[in-house]
Parts: C-alpha cells; structure tokens; sequence
C-alpha cells in the first residue's frame, strides 16, 4: 500500500444535482475535483474547484458517467502526475480521499436505495 508523499495532492470527488428549470425535476448533474492541498479559505474559490463532468437528467448508471473522470485519476495515480514549478520538477501521485454528494447524490454512489427507501431513486 502506498503512503501519502508531501509531492502528493489530496482531493475529494462531489457529485450533486441542478434544477435547470423551476417546478421540474433536477435536470442535470455535475461532479468536480476539489484539491485538499489549498489552504481552507481558498480551496472552494471557484478558480481552484475543477469540474469534472455533467450529464443530463436523472443518471441510472452513475459509474459509467464517472468512469473517464476516475479513469483518469487511476491512471496518474500509477503513472504519476509530472509537475514543473519554477526551476524544480516534481512528480504527484494524487490520492482520492472523499467522495461525497448530498443525500439522492450518494444513493447513486454507494448504490444504496437512498431517501425514498423501498422506493429506490
């Protein structure tokens, strides 16, 4: 198992819902990358929150929707994410740390049936 590196980035996955238009249904549904590296009063800014993706409607398989985003991450994790600053260059292997939504978000995360209960969402 690998340990955090100080060269390494921290992040969170959040996924969450809009509504579009009023009296309907969300519409669309966004995930982004927020890197836990900033300092706290910065991090959520929104120069430094990275969207991640955003498909329509209500989603029934979430995973293939994430797929490319953590594909991607799984992909630097292995491979290292190659990083010039200044004079210096240094490689990140970053590290997923959270993965959070509101309540119907993480229903479609962890694959629980959610607030409807029997119901499912």
């Amino acid at each position: 198992m690998r340990r955090i590196k100080d060269n390494d980035m921290v992040l969170m996955l959040s996924i969450d819902g809009a509504q579009l238009f009023e009296h309907k249904a969300s519409d669309v549904w966004i995930y982004i990358w927020v890197i836990f590296d900033l300092a706290p009063d910065i991090r959520y800014k929104k120069k430094y929150v990275l969207p991640g993706g955003f498909f329509p409607g209500k989603p029934k398989n979430v995973e293939s929707l994430l797929f490319p985003g953590l594909h991607h991450l799984a992909a630097l994790q292995r491979e290292g994410l190659r990083i010039w600053d200044g004079d210096k260059v240094f490689t990140s292997h970053p590290f997923l740390a959270l993965a959070t939504a509101d309540g119907p978000g993480m229903a479609y995360l962890n694959g629980l049936v959610g607030h409807h209960g029997k119901y499912s969402v």
